[in-house]
């Protein structure tokens, strides 16, 4: 049992660890800015998770109903039994491309059993909820709208950083860490004025630095309000914040909105700041995996029955390549692999991490950066993609060709980034 600041939590023992579930960091109305969670008297169990925040239905397992749960800002705490008072604290974002996943979908236990560490895994809002840009609430918010869920996990991050000694964590060792999405959201945090003092260093794996501008945030949002049905509104926001979540979720899968920049948080897109050096500087770390996009091509083909073909592989090329499709095709011929499928995975795999390291090479020039690949074949998987694997025939038999985007898995190998 331990004491935070909204009141006493009891969790469960585990083999290797211990672990306080679904703990709520914050509170939060639609589109409101998060603000502290409220207290409780006597104790709180803390033993299984909290609900998942609102979101469509996933091909994943797991994820097979509609989820339209507002009331879901919780963390979850896995300390290990060798923690002791000032042990290291890794907070970790999920990935989900910003409108699918939750928290309880990593399994630390590996993790914090073999490193000693300290993990901490966050809800936060999800697609239009945690997204949205209209005009209307500029007036609102001084932190910025657009980005709702980006400041929930700076609100879990402040909570962690208040409370993180009372499990034996130290507030001053925070790395936060995250996949895909959640990658994304540890280099906007770099590029965040208020997350400054919130983390001391940083892990971006499969992902990038973008945020789009605060106009398409509005474009897109102004598109979204007008396929949920309130853009003739006299009130549009107080339209959209009456319509049940199950109606917006509906809405988003026709007319989705991105995160934007926006306000004293997110003033910038981190892609500029990092290139300009204008950013929170902590070491990096940064990479992905092997297969990065072996899960991509089994998604969108083989999983649908459709593996791709010889016309499809060249077809794909010169869409996503254009006047660097020769030069792609001549460098990943059909001929050197068993399928279509192979050949594109590998193409793509190279092309991201082309990307990311070139990112590591921006960073590097402002702060200690280490690149990464993680190749390893056993280690932690993100849960439901676990269960693909075992359950799914055609899952089983696809060639992902190593480590693919959603699993997290110790360094293959690692460089440290140009001075």
């Amino acid at each position: 049992m331990v004491q935070t600041s909204q009141g006493r939590v009891r969790g469960t023992d585990r083999t290797g660890y211990d672990a306080w579930l679904g703990i709520p960091y914050a509170g939060a109305g639609r589109w409101d800015a998060p603000r502290a969670a409220a207290k409780w008297s006597g104790v709180r169990d803390a033993t299984s998770f909290g609900d998942r925040c609102a979101q469509n239905t996933g091909w994943d397992p797991g994820y097979e109903q509609t989820i339209t749960t507002e009331d879901c800002l919780d963390l979850n705490i896995y300390v290990p039994d060798t923690a002791r008072a000032r042990t290291p604290v890794l907070v970790w974002i999920h990935g989900g491309g910003f409108t699918g996943g939750a928290g309880q979908d990593t399994d630390p236990r590996k993790f914090v059993t073999q490193t000693g560490a300290i993990v901490v895994t966050i809800n936060y809002r999800l697609g239009v909820l945690g997204t949205l840009n209209l005009p209307q609430l500029q007036a609102e918010s001084k932190d910025g709208p657009g980005n709702y869920g980006l400041l929930d996990q700076q609100a879990a991050l402040r909570w962690v950083h208040s409370n993180i000694s009372r499990f034996g964590g130290d507030p001053d060792n925070v790395t936060i860490a995250g996949q895909s999405a959640g990658a994304g959201s540890v280099c906007d945090h770099l590029a965040s004025p208020t997350a400054k003092g919130l983390f001391s260093r940083a892990v971006i794996m499969s992902g990038g630095c973008n945020l789009q501008s605060a106009a398409s945030g509005q474009a897109q949002s102004t598109a979204f309000a007008k396929e949920a049905g309130c853009a003739t509104a006299a009130d549009v926001l107080a339209c959209l914040r009456a319509k049940p979540a199950a109606e917006l979720l509906a809405a988003q899968k026709e007319s989705g909105v991105s995160l934007s920049t926006g306000g004293r948080a997110f003033p910038v897109n981190p892609a500029t700041a990092v290139r300009t050096g204008a950013f929170n500087r902590v070491p990096v770390m940064l990479g992905q995996t092997d297969s990065e996009r072996g899960l991509s091509t089994f998604q969108n083909y083989d999983d649908l029955g459709t593996p791709m073909t010889a016309a499809q592989y060249e077809s794909a090329v010169r869409s996503a390549y254009g006047a660097d499709a020769v030069a792609v095709l001549a460098e990943y011929p059909l001929g050197d692999y068993a399928t279509p499928g192979e050949a594109w995975t590998d193409a793509q795999n190279g092309s991201t991490s082309y990307t990311r390291w070139q990112l590591t090479r921006t960073l590097s020039k402002w702060v200690p950066t280490y690149a990464y690949e993680f190749a390893e074949s056993d280690t932690p998987h993100f849960t439901s993609i676990f269960r693909i694997q075992q359950e799914n025939p055609s899952a089983r038999d696809f060639p992902f060709g190593g480590a693919i985007h959603v699993e997290r898995r110790r360094p293959g190998h690692l460089l440290q980034g140009e001075p």
